[in-house]
């Protein structure tokens, strides 16, 4: 099954969907049989979700199960047991594989990809800029972050201060890197912000990233991190999700 239709299909629930993705949802429901299958598969889950929180469900069942474990004398209501017992389970693992596609890893994961190299070599000679950089390509993050913050203690250079964040990150300094990734300010903010809300998101304070990426959807500074950042957001905060975790 293509788990990459799952945001497609729940925007769809969620009444969420453009006119263009609608016409896509259609399209793919004539001509894409996995797509049908998943769209289907979500459609049962959604409706039995409408019905009962899985708490309630699991009380149902048990509660049919102590029934029968009573009053099982005929080999019909054995037979009815059997099948309930197996449609509890299917739900169950249904259920399970859709959590590990709304699991925190599984966003931050399909979210994440490293920040590109954007200082290039415009002399012949090499700049502290370009020196730090270098550090950074070959992933001695210390002695870049080092470097990239000395530049930006005695210049303001707001890309420095940038790159020093991100050096925190890529050392795993997560609480570094936010500190740092916050107080930028020029046209890296948007792709700063983005970045701490996906280190939120990685340190599992969901409540935090949730609430960059609504700060960066409303500056609206940069539209291709806004995009992410709204796609990013709904998945975080959707129905499905919440009741799965």
């Amino acid at each position: 099954m293509n788990t990459n239709y799952t945001t497609l299909i729940e925007r769809y629930f969620d009444q969420l969907l453009s006119s263009e993705e609608m016409i896509e949802f259609e399209q793919l429901k004539k001509t894409d049989l996995d797509f049908l299958q998943e769209f289907e598969l979500f459609e049962k889950s959604h409706q039995v979700i409408k019905l009962s929180t899985i708490i309630e469900l699991k009380a149902e069942i048990r509660d049919i199960h102590q029934k029968m474990d009573t009053s099982a004398k005929t080999s019909r209501l054995i037979k009815f047991r059997r099948m309930g017992i197996a449609a509890s389970v299917l739900f169950i693992v249904g259920l399970g594989l859709y959590a590990q596609q709304f699991s925190n890893q599984k966003l931050y994961d399909d979210a994440y990809t490293p920040v590109g190299d954007y200082i290039t070599n415009m002399d012949k000679d090499i700049s502290e800029m370009e020196e730090a950089m270098k550090f950074f390509d070959q992933q001695q993050f210390d002695r870049a972050s080092e470097l990239f913050n000395g530049i930006y203690a005695t210049t303001g250079d707001q890309v420095a201060l940038f790159y020093a964040g991100h050096s925190h990150y890529q050392a795993g300094r997560l609480d570094q890197a936010i500190e740092s990734l916050n107080e930028v300010s020029n046209n890296y903010q948007a792709e700063a912000q983005w970045y701490v809300a996906l280190a939120y998101l990685k340190l599992e304070n969901v409540d935090n990233a949730i609430s960059t990426l609504s700060s960066l959807i409303k500056n609206n500074k940069d539209e291709a991190f806004v995009l992410k950042a709204k796609k990013l957001k709904g998945e975080l905060i959707s129905p499905l999700r919440k009741l799965l975790f």
